[in-house]
């Protein structure tokens, strides 16, 4: 005569209820009673307005109905099967993760004690881990001797009557002891009050009646249905279906015992705690879990720290200043003799270069931290196109320059050669052609679009009691195709500036007159070559840090070009206000017998001079 399974429901529903759990999922083994278990579950909690958002089922291996429970993020799963199946439906917990503070599984109450620490054969699991997944679990049990202090319809106490019994079993029974005495005792007591009741009622004696007999039958259901006694199993009460109507155990597994932590009413629907609620949550805090995941996640948006932009920016804006004067110096000295042997026009166009680089460290710092998305995509696409211009610009001219060293050499082999500035204008047009080539394609097709990234962080401790997971959002400029894109400029301007070091090498022990700064236009080559060698690596790898990528790239850049800018122009400068000026048989300061590194060559004099008259007319 114990209270119905289907009574469980009842006391789940008001554990929902006291701890404002609405989504909530069921797990039962696909056999009788579990099936009919759940199902008076879900209709009860849909009438209640509870919401199942997972409802799976097994037979016996439960890993991929819990899998499919897992994938919808339930976090209060009900659950009915027999104890044959416990050890397996708890090793899949454990191995799909589904134990901690974030989850509270409800199992029925009749298992062994202990079942955990017992072998199963075939299982994967150790008890350690069937105890760690197990942890916390609360259960529905029948209530199998009565707690109350009152004299029951036998003139016992409840307590009174366990004592009795311990005495004759020769063992202590206590509130929790699975055995079915009491629950017998008042079965006796039931059915006896039931048949005098009944006795009223009857055309004839009790004693005169057979089994099968309907007249009987029906006169003591109706009997027991008004009975209503103190036992020593609880308070016995029947509903219309012949339930018996009572007390349920709520049982909690802490630390690997099973311990009452509060009784169910099923007269008075409600649940009278032996604890204080906040201590079932021993393990989140205080605090009950959250029917689904309300995890906050806080992005950490990464940027570079506002002083290193700071510092870089008004480094390359102090580059950008002292370009534009050796630009202003050279346009205001452009008929000077040493600048005019230099190609003026075309040192221009390497300044403008040198300044848009300048300007395109400045923009590198730029991030979603300082600016909105609309005008961060503008600058991404606006970087975009200054620094391959830049580069062409630069060391377009140098390699020029270096190309017109390198053809009088060869000229001279051969026949005189006279190669003017304009020839070289035309080179460096055709190298911003086939930027532009690339660049128009590129922003049409795929144009530069803005990135989230997030990286997760692992939550900690803290993370985990405040519901918060943390990201490091990091906003990029990118396209569909970007790889591809930079990679095809980078091959075309490795391929510029491969040849750039070919002929800065070729001509290292050249000597041309009226030539004087083909010197320090190669330094300035190998200079370009060794920071792209760099500089390119570094921009395109991934690196955890955007600090630490934005302080290496552009403080790398800022050396290159400042390194550049001074090996080309301070020269002139010396070599203008200096007073014993030698004549053009000088390397900007630099004799032209000088050794560097090699002897030089001597190159004949004819097209050296024709040279030096054609480029002081351009």
């Amino acid at each position: 005569m114990i209270t119905s399974a289907a009574g469980f429901s009842s006391a789940q529903v008001q554990l929902f209820r006291l701890f404002g759990w609405n989504k909530i999922a069921t797990l039962h083994q696909t056999k009788e009673p579990h099936v009919g278990v759940i199902n008076a579950l879900q209709d009860m909690v849909s009438a209640k307005n509870y919401s199942i958002i997972g409802a799976e089922s097994f037979y016996k291996d439960p890993y991929d109905a819990l899998q499919r429970l897992k994938d919808k993020d339930v976090r209060i799963i009900v659950s009915s099967f027999y104890e044959e199946a416990v050890w397996e439906v708890f090793c899949s917990i454990y191995k799909l993760g589904m134990y901690g503070p974030n989850f509270v599984w409800m199992i029925p109450g009749y298992f062994s004690d202990g079942w955990w620490t017992k072998e199963k054969a075939g299982l994967d699991c150790t008890p350690q881990q069937l105890k760690l997944a197990s942890e916390g679990y609360l259960s529905i049990a029948y209530s199998m001797y009565g707690m109350g202090e009152e004299e029951g319809i036998c003139g016992k106490t409840p307590l009174e009557f366990r004592t009795e019994v311990s005495n004759e079993l020769g063992y202590n029974i206590t509130l929790t002891n699975r055995g079915s005495g009491a629950v017998g005792y008042d079965g006796i007591w039931a059915l006896a009050l039931a048949m005098a009741d009944a006795q009223a009622n009857l055309t004839g004696r009790l004693n005169s009646y057979q089994y099968g007999d309907g007249e009987y039958a029906r006169s003591i259901g109706r009997s027991i249905y008004r009975l209503g006694f103190s036992g020593m199993s609880g308070p016995v009460r029947f509903s219309p279906g012949g339930d018996r109507i009572g007390k349920l155990l709520i049982e909690q597994n802490i630390n690997g015992q099973e311990v009452v932590v509060g009784t169910y009413n099923n007269i008075a629907d409600r649940i009278i705690w032996a604890v204080p609620s906040e201590d079932l949550w021993y393990y989140s805090g205080g605090k009950p879990p959250f029917d689904s995941d309300i995890t906050k996640t806080i992005e950490l948006l990464q940027g570079s720290p506002l002083s290193l932009i700071a510092v870089m920016s008004v480094l390359a804006s102090l580059g950008i200043i002292f370009a534009v004067m050796f630009l202003l110096f050279n346009i205001w000295k452009r008929s000077n003799k040493q600048i005019k042997m230099s190609s003026p026009k075309v040192n221009n166009i390497i300044a403008c270069g040198i300044m848009l680089a300048y300007l395109s460290v400045v923009l590198l710092g730029v991030d979603r931290s300082m600016v909105e998305e609309s005008a961060l995509l503008a600058i991404c696409r606006v970087r975009s196109w200054i620094i391959p211009l830049a580069f062409t610009l630069a060391f377009g001219g140098m390699f020029t320059k270096m190309w017109r060293v390198y053809s009088i050499v060869i000229a001279n082999k051969t026949k005189r050669k006279v190669i003017k500035d304009y020839y070289l204008f035309g080179i460096i047009a055709v190298l911003l052609l086939v930027d532009l080539a690339i660049l128009i394609p590129w922003q049409i097709i795929d144009p530069i679009q803005i990135k989230e990234n997030r990286v997760p962080i692992p939550q900690t401790q803290d993370d985990l009691e405040r519901h918060e997971k943390r990201e490091e959002l990091h906003v990029i400029c990118t396209s569909t195709n970007n790889t591809i894109w930079t990679l095809v400029l980078i091959i075309y301007k490795a391929f510029v500036v491969v040849i750039g070091a070919f002929l800065a090498w070729s001509t290292r022990n050249i000597k041309v007159s009226g030539l004087n700064d083909s010197y320090y236009v190669g330094l300035s080559i190998y200079n370009t070559v060794i920071c792209c060698v760099v500089a390119v690596p570094l921009s395109v790898l991934n690196v955890s840090s955007t600090v630490v990528t934005f302080a290496l790239v552009s403080g790398f850049l800022l050396l290159c070009i400042t390194v550049s800018l001074c090996m080309l122009f301070i020269p002139k400068v010396v070599a203008v206000y200096r007073k014993n000026s030698v004549s053009d048989e000088t390397f900007t300061g630099t004799r032209i017998g000088t050794t560097v590194g090699a002897p030089r060559r001597e190159v004949p004099t004819t097209s050296a001079v024709v040279e030096s008259r054609t480029t002081a007319d351009c």
